[in-house]
């Protein structure tokens, strides 16, 4: 199976520490950086056979650290040369290809929950989710009694806690289907969660439950700190 990581983003926020290197190859424990984390959980489980990285700024960096393999799991990239959002950047990595058997796709932004990710690859649809005090700069999630998506809603602009989209989904080509297609936002992004909420109404797409603490989003330099003090970085 094909694992997709997305990190071809500016990192903005993460200003200065993103002015010499892209927010992927930041360190979070003193040696590991985010790639470092996301690539010891793919490599450890067995359905991973491929690794594709969508690279955009500083990607020459990524790719001269990573070269071709990583733990005996061979390495892709793919270079996003304008900011296309997330399902624009899932397109490049993978053509488009609606044949496309099932796959993982992960952004490259957060540390995440090892168990929640297998619990993911155990089904055919699955998102990966968090529960949030304030979902305001997440992708909301909705559920039914069972557990599986009805729709999720990107940046809500009330403040509401629930479950948010943690940035890993397990799909297949038809997720690129046309009638999934996302609109493009600010001129030039489509949201794969908008495509994502889409295609829920068609397939059984499961949301799976991260426990609490496992998910650390890191958007801000002094996450960095407080993630080093809130996990153990075993590999």
């Amino acid at each position: 199976m094909k694992a997709v990581i997305l990190a071809a983003g500016k990192g903005t926020r993460m200003m200065p520490l993103t002015k010499t290197h892209p927010k992927p190859m930041l360190r979070v424990d003193g040696l590991r950086t985010l790639l470092d984390v996301h690539l010891d959980m793919l490599t450890s489980m067995p359905e991973i056979t491929e690794i594709i990285i969508v690279i955009g700024y500083l990607g020459e960096i990524i790719e001269a650290a990573f070269k071709s393999s990583y733990r005996g799991v061979p390495i892709r990239y793919v270079e996003q040369k304008r900011l296309a959002g997330t399902y624009g950047s899932l397109g490049k990595a993978l053509d488009s290809n609606v044949n496309e058997p099932k796959f993982l796709v992960m952004t490259a932004d957060d540390i995440q929950s090892k168990e929640a990710v297998q619990q993911a690859l155990a089904c055919q649809y699955a998102i990966v989710t968090a529960h949030v005090e304030d979902a305001r700069p997440y992708g909301l999630v909705e559920t039914e009694i069972l557990g599986l998506v009805l729709q999720i809603k990107e940046k809500p602009t009330e403040l509401q806690s629930g479950l948010v989209f943690t940035g890993v989904a397990v799909l297949d080509g038809y997720i690129f289907e046309r009638a999934f297609l996302p609109e493009v936002r600010s001129g030039v992004e489509m949201y794969l969660t908008e495509a994502m909420s889409k295609m829920a109404n068609s397939v059984e797409m499961r949301a799976i439950i991260s426990k609490p603490g496992s998910w650390f989003p890191i958007t801000t330099p002094g996450d960095l700190d407080e993630a080093s003090k809130r996990f153990a970085f075993a590999k």
